[in-house]
């Protein structure tokens, strides 16, 4: 019992070990090579290729609202770890997989740590997509030009869907509506404590830009007064109609 528990002890040092060589800077396919397959599965995960970004720190050196949401929408488009497809049987397929996962998600982090600007952003999906050979530009007789899928990409199960419209911006217009607008109403880069109660969110006050803090530390005791006086009269209607308030959606903003 005493030499199991010795030998268990060693390889979870021995592990540890090889994990420190990529905890910090991210896993690069060549670490795989000294990986087992069930160290490969374990750790074969996109935080723990792509360091999750810190996002406040982009927003407080001034890294506009709007493209911060970008980056992280783009990031979050990937799956968490590699997808098998039926055919991926043998372990080798499946070491191949992790490789091309690897391989893909350090493709994406290398465009869209460059990314600064909303002219960054927009050129994101050809830097990442056409410049990798998963989509092409298509001349149609009719329809103009449009873009297409190639085979890298319909064989690769990380390039999904979600990850290209995450990736395609048609203009300025609509990135800001998808991104700044949105990123405003989910207070995207608010502290906990500074957040507006839900439904006083607004794009005067829902940034996280030091600019428009002052508005937000000015109007947000108003905001939880009135938050607070709402739940006080859906707690007396509640009781009125014996249900301790439970059911009631009361708009009140006097």
């Amino acid at each position: 019992m005493a030499e199991n528990l010795q030998h268990e002890d060693f390889g979870e040092k021995i592990g540890g070990a090889k994990k420190d060589l990529w905890k910090d800077r991210g896993l690069y396919v060549d670490d795989l090579g000294a990986m087992n397959e069930r160290e490969a599965e374990k750790f074969v995960k996109k935080d723990n290729v792509w360091k999750k970004p810190d996002y406040q720190a982009m927003l407080d050196d001034g890294v506009p609202l709007g493209v911060v949401y970008f980056i992280k929408k783009a990031r979050d488009s990937l799956g968490a770890s590699p997808q098998y497809r039926y055919s991926d049987k043998t372990p080798e397929l499946r070491r191949a997989r992790q490789e091309e996962y690897i391989e893909t998600v350090r493709q994406l982090q290398a465009v869209i740590e460059d990314v600064r600007t909303l002219d960054d952003a927009m050129q994101a999906y050809d830097r990442f997509l056409i410049q990798n050979g998963y989509v092409e530009q298509v001349q149609g007789w009719a329809s103009g030009t449009h873009y297409r899928a190639t085979k890298k990409s319909l064989d690769n199960p990380v390039i999904t869907n979600k990850l290209v419209q995450a990736l395609h911006i048609r203009s300025a217009s609509h990135f800001d509506r998808d991104f700044t607008q949105k990123a405003q109403q989910e207070q995207f880069g608010v502290s906990k404590d500074q957040k507006m109660p839900k439904g006083y969110a607004s794009q005067d006050a829902g940034t996280g830009n030091p600019a428009d803090r002052a508005d937000r530390d000015r109007l947000l005791p108003q905001f939880r007064k009135n938050g607070k006086r709402m739940r006080e009269r859906r707690r007396l209607l509640g009781q009125q109609h014996g249900n301790d308030g439970q059911g009631f959606c009361l708009l009140y903003q006097g």
